[in-house]
């Protein structure tokens, strides 16, 4: 593993760890790390983690509560790659941030996307259809967990 990972796990396991998932396990995240491109359960993973305070729950009973909940829709499989933008929309329902009028009458993850851009969590040049890197996908949860944290919504 290289020095920047290392980094990035421990400074991810901090943020985490200081923020209402910290019984997760550290294996999900070091895991999720070395994910080359992240599944719609993985991503549910995390946001179900943080919803009901508990890493006792598989990826398939946690894709299954994001669905029941409204976090996302039913993907065709399981493990089909998310985008960038229904990323930024799951990230939108799950920590409830708010978002500009567009978003607010559509909850689409076109505009969860612009929105999770204005706000400064997802760079002006990135691909809303291009698929999310583990590391990627924790920095953009860990900016939402400290977005709620901090009252900046």
């Amino acid at each position: 593993m290289s020095v920047k990972k290392i980094f990035l796990a421990v400074a991810c396991v901090f943020f985490l760890g200081t923020a209402k998932v910290s019984a997760q396990s550290a294996d999900a995240v070091s895991a999720m790390i070395e994910t080359p491109a992240v599944s719609f359960c993985q991503a549910a993973y995390f946001m179900a983690v943080y919803a009901v305070d508990s890493d006792a729950i598989s990826e398939a009973e946690a894709l299954d509560f994001c669905i029941d909940a409204g976090l996302c829709s039913i993907p065709s499989d399981p493990e089909k790659l998310i985008t960038l933008s229904e990323l930024a929309g799951m990230c939108m329902r799950t920590f409830n941030l708010k978002g500009g009028i567009m978003y607010t009458i559509t909850k689409s993850n076109h505009y969860a996307f612009r929105e999770m851009q204005a706000k400064g969590f997802i760079a002006k040049n990135a691909d809303p259809s291009a698929t999310v890197t583990g590391s990627n996908a924790l920095i953009l949860i860990t900016e939402c967990i400290h977005a709620v944290e901090v009252g900046n919504l």
